[in-house]
């Protein structure tokens, strides 16, 4: 039996109706500067946090979409140095990949001319330094720790692809050194002196490469391997990020941290 057309038309209507009803009406269009009436639907989940440092006013405002196939988590700076007119970075759409996601300000800010923010976002990690003019600078980053001297900031990468780690100065916030063709495992301290291991393929999995340390080294601004004999793993001691971005909960500018890495 021919079905007429006017009925498959209307059926057709009728799905796609359906569908969309299921579906919800489409997200707010991204803009450059955050505007709350956007987002003023029980649809969102808004938060946000004000900072002072260096002379700097800073506003981080994250949203997050409960519709299951809107958006996952948008992220907006906003930025006013002493005196100056406030300046908007929106961040983008944030993908929900990888290990987590979103905008993290570290409780504790580790470099005295600069407001550090922790961005994940799909499979890539960068830290984002303000400077006191509202200036702003990025590097690869994720989680990060200070060596003994407070010299340096060693930032991890948890971007899939290298460089894996990225070298700063505390003062100045230049970047001394960005390299290591490998995926950084854990680092250790051995003394005064601080090294991390790399993974290594084990069957289908990672697993921990404890043959090698690499350190590095300020004085050649290179990463330097040995080798790890038993008697350096004896005096070995795990050394725990100063900042961790996966202990906290995504896509919120609340402070909410979780008990143990995820």
């Amino acid at each position: 039996m021919k079905v007429p057309t006017l009925l498959v038309a209307v059926a057709a209507a009728a799905l796609a109706a359906a569908a969309q009803a299921d579906v919800g009406p489409p997200a707010p269009k991204p803009t450059t500067a955050f505007h709350a009436g956007d987002y003023a639907s029980p649809r969102f989940h808004v938060t946000s946090a004000d900072y002072q440092a260096n002379g700097l006013d800073v506003r981080m405002i994250q949203v997050q979409d409960r519709e299951p196939l809107g958006f996952r988590c948008r992220g907006w700076l906003q930025i006013r140095p002493a005196g100056g007119a406030p300046r908007w970075i929106y961040r983008g759409d944030i993908e929900a990949v990888g290990s987590s996601y979103g905008l993290f300000v570290p409780p504790t800010q580790p470099m005295p001319r600069f407001f550090l923010v922790v961005e994940l976002n799909g499979y890539d990690g960068k830290l984002i330094l303000v400077d006191g003019k509202g200036k702003v600078r990025e590097v690869p980053g994720g989680a990060y720790l200070v060596d003994f001297q407070r010299r340096l900031l060693l930032s991890r990468s948890f971007a899939d692809l290298p460089p894996s780690l990225a070298v700063l100065d505390l003062d100045d916030g230049k970047t001394v050194f960005q390299g290591v063709q490998k995926e950084i495992y854990n680092w250790y301290r051995l003394d005064s002196d601080l090294f991390f291991t790399a993974t290594r393929a084990a069957g289908s999995e990672l697993e921990e490469d404890r043959t090698t340390g690499y350190s590095y080294d300020a004085a050649k601004r290179a990463v330097i391997p040995r080798p790890l004999t038993p008697t350096l793993w004896s005096r070995a001691e795990p050394v725990e990020p100063d900042f961790d971005p996966r202990r906290y909960q995504d896509c919120t500018s609340e402070e909410r941290r979780y008990g143990r890495e995820r």
